[in-house]
C-alpha cells in the first residue's frame, strides 16, 4: 500500500469518525428535543392551563364563602359587597372557562382524555347550579328585605350543599389531570435525558474507536515513511565515511519513499560506474604517455644523431670549399684538383644520402609521435566527456537532496529524518562535483600540453622536410660537381668559372647545413619539452589514481 493511499485511509477513518459523531450526536439531539418539545409547547402549558382553571375555579367558590359569612347582613355596605362579589365571580368564571379552552386545544393522552370526559358532565352540573347561585347573589346585590335574604340564602345554602360534591369531583378531576401532565412532562424530561445519555455513550464509544484506527493508521504511516528512511540514513551515512560505492540502501516496499531509495540506488550505481570509467580511462592515459615518453626519448635521440651528422657534412663542405679555392690558385694542378673534386663529391653524396636518410628517419620518427600525441588528446578529450557526465550526475543529485530538503521542511518534525539524508547526499554531491572539477582541470592541462606537442611536433615534420629537401639540392649539386670535375680535362680554361661557381654552391651548402644543425637542436630541445609534458602528465594521471583509490568501486 503507498503512503498516498495510507494518508487517504487515515483522512478517511477521521472523517468517518467525525461523521458518525455528528449522526449519533444529531440522532441524540432530535431526541431530546422532541422529549423537550413535548415538555415545553404541550405539557408544561397544559399544566399551566389546568392551574389556573383550578386556581380561578377555587376563586368562584371563594366568592360563594364570601357571601356566606354576610348572611344576615343587609347594610348598605353589604349590597356593595354582594356587587363587588358577583363582579369578582364572573371575571373568575371567566378566567375558568379560558383556561379550560386553552387546555382543551392540547393533544392528550388515553388516561387524560379518560378524566377530561369525567370532567365534563360535573362541569355541566357545576355550571347549572353555579349559575342559580349567580341570579340569588343578583338580587342580594340589588337589596332585598331580611325576610327575603333570608329565603335566599336558605336557597343559597341548598345549592352549595348540591355544589359540593360536584366541586369535590371537580377539583379532584382537575388535580389528577395536573398529576397526569406533570407525570408525563417528567417522563419526556427522563426520556430526553436518557436519549442525550444513549448519545453521549455512542459519541464516545465512536470517538474511542475513531482514536484507535488513527492511530493505528498513523502509526502505520509513520513506520512506512521512518523505517526506509533511516536505513537510507544509514547507508548514506556509511558510503559518505568509507567512501564506498558497492553498497546499497535495502528497498523493501514499493510505495512512494520505495521508489525514491530505488532511484537513490540508482544514481550510486551511476555514480559507481562513472569511477570505474575513470579509473580504466586513467590508466589508458598512463599507458598512452608511457608511449609518449619512449617516443620522445626516441626523438631525442634521433635529433642528437642528426646534428652529429649535419656537423660532418658542415666540416665536409668547408673542406670542399678550400679544396675549390686551392684550384682557382694552382691552375696548373687543376687536373689533379678534379679528380680530387670527384672523389671528395662522391664522398659528399653519399653523406648526403645518408643525412637525407637519417631526416627520413626522423620524419617518420616524428610522424608517429605526433600520432600518439594525438591520440592521447583523443583520449583526453574522451576523459572530459566522462567528467562532464559525472559532473552533470553531481549537479542532478545536489538539486535532487535540495528538492528533498524542500519537501522535509514542508512536512516539518515528520520530514527532520529525510532532511538528514537530503544533506548527506548533498555533502557527496558536493563531494563528487568537487573531485570531478580536480580531474577536469588535470585533464585540461593534458589537452592542452598535447595540443602543444601535436603543434611542435607539425612544425619538426615540416622542418625535416625542408632539410630533406635542401639535402637532395646539396646531392644534386655535388653530381654537378662530379660531372665537372670529369670533364676537367677537356674544359680547363673553364675551371677557375666552373670552381668559382661551385663555391658558391658549397657556401650555400654550409648555409643550409647549419640550418639543419639548428632544426636539428630545435627538434631536440622540442623531444625533451615532450618528455617532460609526458612525465607532467603521467604524474596528473598518478594523481587521478590516488584520487580514485579513495572511492572503492
Amino acid at each position: 500500500m503507498t503512503i498516498r493511499t495510507r494518508l487517504i485511509v487515515l483522512l478517511l477513518t477521521a472523517l468517518l469518525g467525525l461523521a458518525l459523531v455528528a449522526v449519533f450526536g444529531y440522532r441524540g439531539m432530535l431526541s431530546s428535543g422532541a422529549s423537550m418539545a413535548e415538555v415545553g409547547e404541550q405539557r408544561m402549558p397544559a399544566v399551566i392551563a389546568l392551574l389556573d382553571a383550578r386556581s380561578n375555579f377555587n376563586r368562584t367558590l371563594l366568592r360563594n364563602l364570601q357571601v356566606s359569612v354576610r348572611a344576615t347582613d343587609n347594610s348598605l355596605e353589604s349590597r356593595k359587597l354582594f356587587a363587588d362579589t358577583f363582579k369578582g365571580k364572573q371575571q373568575a368564571r371567566q378566567l375558568f372557562d379560558d383556561a379550560l379552552k386553552r387546555y382543551a386545544v392540547f393533544p392528550r393522552s388515553e388516561e387524560e382524555n379518560k378524566l377530561w370526559h369525567q370532567f365534563g358532565p360535573l362541569l355541566q352540573e357545576w355550571q347549572r347550579t353555579d349559575k342559580s347561585q349567580d341570579e340569588l347573589l343578583d338580587k342580594l346585590a340589588k337589596g332585598v328585605t331580611p325576610e327575603e335574604q333570608y329565603a335566599i340564602f336558605r336557597e343559597f345554602y341548598a345549592n352549595a350543599q348540591v355544589q359540593l360534591p360536584v366541586v369535590e369531583g371537580m377539583d379532584e378531576l382537575l388535580r389528577k389531570m395536573v398529576e397526569v401532565n406533570d407525570r408525563l412532562a417528567q417522563t419526556s424530561v427522563e426520556q430526553a435525558n436518557a436519549a442525550s445519555r444513549q448519545s453521549l455513550h455512542w459519541m464516545i464509544a465512536v470517538n474511542v474507536f475513531a482514536l484507535l484506527l488513527l492511530l493505528a493508521n498513523g502509526t502505520s504511516v509513520l513506520a512506512a515513511v521512518l523505517r526506509p528512511l533511516n536505513r537510507a540514513r544509514r547507508t548514506v551515512l556509511a558510503i559518505a565515511e568509507s567512501n564506498d560505492f558497492t553498497q546499497r540502501i535495502d528497498v523493501r516496499n514499493k510505495d512512494e519513499v520505495g521508489q525514491m531509495v530505488s532511484a537513490l540506488n540508482n544514481l550510486i550505481g551511476r555514480v559507481q560506474e562513472s569511477f570505474r570509467e575513470i579509473q580504466q580511462s586513467q590508466a589508458d592515459i598512463r599507458l598512452a604517455v608511457s608511449g609518449l615518453s619512449a617516443a620522445s626519448e626516441q626523438l631525442a635521440s634521433s635529433s642528437a644523431q642528426q646534428n652529429s651528422s649535419t656537423g660532418a657534412i658542415a666540416g665536409s663542405v668547408q673542406e670542399m670549399t678550400g679544396n675549390i679555392h686551392g684550384v682557382a690558385e694552382h691552375a696548373d694542378a687543376a687536373m689533379q684538383l678534379s679528380l680530387e673534386a670527384g672523389e671528395v663529391s662522391r664522398q659528399g653524396c653519399q653523406v648526403i644520402a645518408q643525412t637525407t636518410d637519417g631526416m627520413a628517419s626522423i620524419a617518420d620518427s616524428v610522424t608517429a609521435a605526433s600520432k600518439v600525441i594525438e591520440q592521447l588528446g583523443q583520449e583526453s578529450r574522451q576523459i572530459s566527456s566522462v567528467v562532464q557526465v559525472i559532473r552533470d550526475i553531481a549537479d542532478q543529485t545536489n538539486l535532487l537532496a535540495l528538492n528533498a530538503a524542500i519537501e522535509a521542511a514542508r512536512a516539518g518534525e515528520t520530514g527532520r529524518g529525510f532532511a538528514v539524508v537530503a544533506d548527506e547526499v548533498r555533502k557527496l554531491a558536493e563531494r563528487t562535483a568537487k573531485s570531478t572539477a580536480d580531474i577536469g582541470v588535470m585533464v585540461t592541462a593534458i589537452q592542452n600540453a598535447a595540443n602543444g606537442a601535436v603543434e611542435e611536433m607539425r612544425q619538426v615534420v615540416e622542418q625535416v622536410g625542408e632539410g630533406r629537401a635542401l639535402a637532395s639540392g646539396a646531392g644534386q649539386h655535388i653530381a654537378e660537381i662530379e660531372g665537372q670535375a670529369q670533364r676537367v680535362a677537356d674544359a680547363v680554361a673553364d675551371i677557375t668559372r666552373i670552381l668559382k661557381v661551385q663555391g658558391e654552391a658549397s657556401e650555400a651548402i654550409v648555409h643550409h647545413v647549419h640550418t639543419i644543425s639548428d632544426m636539428a637542436k630545435q627538434n631536440h630541445a622540442t623531444s625533451n619539452e615532450t618528455a617532460d609534458n609526458a612525465r607532467r602528465l603521467d604524474q596528473l594521471a598518478a594523481r587521478v589514481g590516488e584520487t580514485l583509490q579513495r572511492y572503492k568501486v
